[in-house]
């Protein structure tokens, strides 16, 4: 990897990781929201077995929400751990850094230069 590319494409990693930043907080918040409703529609119908399965469904839909939510760290570990394993990855720091943390000072400055 070229020495500058992360240098010299920043703003365009900061802009990704905003998008990773939204979508990391709004799908989670929408599958709970629709789980949520979806459960108290079965309650007010009153039928226990559809109230269960609904009920199995929120539990899916919360766990998924929180995988979607911790995306971000595991793809740092791995990131960290190839970055660690193979010395063509030295120069991704930026990459990486402004994809997942773009409100990182390290990032900002980066785009402002």
């Amino acid at each position: 990897m070229d020495k500058d590319f992360c240098l010299n494409t920043s703003a365009i990693w900061q802009f990704v990781g905003y998008g990773v930043l939204i979508v990391k907080i709004i799908i989670p918040i929408v599958l709970i929201i629709f789980g949520v409703v979806e459960l108290s529609k079965c309650v007010v119908s009153g039928k226990d077995e559809d109230i269960k399965n609904v009920a199995k469904k929120l539990l899916t839909k919360i766990a998924l929400a929180i995988a979607i939510f911790f995306i971000p760290t595991v793809t740092r570990l791995v990131f960290g751990l190839i970055k660690q394993a193979s010395e063509s990855m030295v120069y991704a720091n930026g990459c990486i850094e402004c994809m997942l943390a773009p409100r990182k000072d390290s990032c900002t400055k980066a785009v402002e230069s």
